[in-house]
Parts: structure tokens; sequence; C-alpha cells
């Protein structure tokens, strides 16, 4: 029997650090093999940040690729958001006299360039970033040639198991781009050029790269094994969640192509899907699919795999241990 901890949504930082330290002890406690991190290690991005989480994780044996799997969350990758917006009052709230009024109109312009200057390559600087804080944690893993930094990836595990990890997020808006898709008439425009310009302002929207996740899903080492999916972005659909949060923020925190997910799921076999972004401990299915989301483990505690020849049991929200602060 193969036992997994499925954690999400740590973002850490000095406040959170003691109950996420809690969590992660607690599935030393329990004997677990693997622990999961699908996404939002980190609150804002900081090098701080990822230094001492990854310490926490080495000092209980979580550090190498055999015994951790994690993937980014949109926190750990678009920083100079959450940097900027993470205490809004010291942007728009401290306004007393004409210095601080001064202040945040230069902080509001700073964030504005570094939004309208986002691309590509700086995308791929945050990604690097990201991965550069857990070297072990990313070896030894089978991916498709020619693609970003080692996404998506496949660890093969004991009991016919392959964990699959994506990164979900995607880039932000540059300003040649939001001026192109104005001019252009709609005709001319692909679906994959609207979900990637100009729709994820607030760093939380989603997207899977379809083409070079089913290229992965097809390799002949992946192909007839068990399937689980570390992602961080949610499949619930908007019925689904429609009573949790605004129609606006529902927006911005989809996954922008989540119905070619879907059937991407179904088309290869997917077993289970481990994910995060919304704060809630839960479990649901997509088609054959079990979906499980870590999002609430700060509160509810980890989610448990216990996995074997023929089966994968899931317990949700197992030994929280956090401490109240």
């Amino acid at each position: 029997m193969l036992k997994v901890a499925h954690i999400s949504d740590l973002h850490y930082n000095a406040a959170t650090a003691h109950r996420v330290a809690s969590v992660i002890a607690s599935a030393r406690a329990v004997g677990v093999d693997h622990l999961i991190i699908s996404g939002d290690l980190a609150a804002s991005a900081h090098r701080d940040e990822f230094t001492a989480l990854r310490q926490c994780l080495d000092a209980y044996g979580f550090i190498h690729s055999d015994s951790l799997t994690i993937v980014p969350g949109n926190h750990d990758i678009f920083g100079f958001i959450y940097q900027t917006f993470d205490h809004p009052d010291a942007v728009t709230g401290g306004v007393k006299d004409l210095h601080s009024f001064a202040s945040t109109v230069r902080t509001l312009w700073r964030f504005r360039r570094q939004l309208l200057q986002y691309d590509r390559v700086a995308y791929s600087r945050d990604l690097i970033h990201f991965r550069s804080h857990f070297p072990h944690a990313f070896a030894n893993h089978i991916t498709v040639p020619g693609h970003a930094h080692g996404f998506p990836f496949a660890k093969l595990l004991p009991h016919d198991i392959v964990l699959v990890g994506v990164d979900t997020n995607h880039y932000l808006p540059k300003v040649a781009n939001l001026v192109r898709m104005l001019r252009a008439a709609p005709s001319t425009l692909r679906s994959r050029d609207i979900s990637l310009m100009g729709e994820n302002l607030s760093g939380s929207t989603g997207y899977v790269n379809i083409e070079s996740l089913a290229t992965l899903l097809e390799h002949p080492q992946v192909r007839h094994r068990r399937k689980l999916l570390v992602m961080h972005h949610y499949l619930y659909s908007d019925d689904a969640i429609g009573d949790a949060m605004t129609s606006a923020v529902m927006y911005e925190m989809r996954l922008a192509n989540r119905q070619q997910v879907v059937q991407l799921l179904g088309d290869h076999r997917i077993d289970v899907v481990l994910h995060g972004h919304l704060h809630v401990t839960d479990q649901y299915r997509v088609g054959r699919a079990r979906v499980v989301n870590g999002g609430g483990s700060l509160w509810n505690g980890m989610n448990i795999l216990e996995i074997g020849d023929q089966h994968v049991g899931v317990t949700l929200g197992v030994a929280s241990g956090h401490v109240r602060t």
C-alpha cells in the first residue's frame, strides 16, 4: 500500500508558517510515503518564502522526487501582483497626505507597467525561479521534449501509478497583444489567442496546454498505467460553484479551456485529479475521474490517498494538526 498526502494553497509566509509546518508534520506523523502540493506554495513568490518552505519540507523528509511532487499555482508565478496587493491598505488605504498619495500613485503606475509588459519571457523567468528553489523535487521526470521548463511531467510510482504534473498558469497580457485583439476581426482570432491574451488580469485564470499533455499521456511508460493528474486550477463547473463566489471572481479564477481538459480526462482515462485554487476541501466527479480539492488544507488538513494494486482510496481532511494563531 502506498500512502500519499495531498495538500494545496499553503500561501507560505510569516503569518502561515506555523500552520504549514503543522500540516507537513502531520503528514510525516501518519507515515505518508509521498507528499503532493498542488500549487500556491508561497503567498507572493518571495525568495524568502520559497526558501523557508523548502527548509520546512526538508526537515520532515519531503524534499526529493521520490517523496515530493509539486506544481506551481498563480501565487507562485505572478509574484508582482500579490506583492503589490496582498495588503491593499498599504496601496490605497494609507493616503493621509500629499506624500502618501504620491507614493500610492507611484506603486500603481509601477504595477501597471509590469502588467502590460508581462510576456512569455517574463513568465519563463518566474517559472524558472519557482523550480530553482526545489531542484531535487524535479529529478527523474518523464517530460515532453521542447516544452517549457519541464512541464508537463510524469513520475512513476509503485502499484502501476504514474503522477502527471501540469502547470495550469498562463502569462499575462502584453500591450501589443491587447492592441492586436482590439484591432482584429473576431473571425481572425483563435480561441487560444483569446485565452492567452487579455483575460488574466489577476493572474488567477488557468489554461492547460492540451497538445503537450496529450503527448505526455501517450508516452509508452505512461499510457497504460493508472494516472493521477496534479494541477492547480479546479474543474468545477460554473453551476457547481455559483453560490460560492461572485460571477466576476468565478470568471477570473476559472480554467479557460475546461471543456477541452474534461474531454482529455476521458480520452486518456485519468483516474484521479488533485487540485487546489478554491480554498475548500472537497471531492467530486468529472466523468469517470475522481477529482479531489485540497485547497482548504490549512484549515481542514490533508487529503490521504491509499493506493493499492486495484484501488485508490481517498479520505478528506485527515490529521490537520494545525495550531490556531
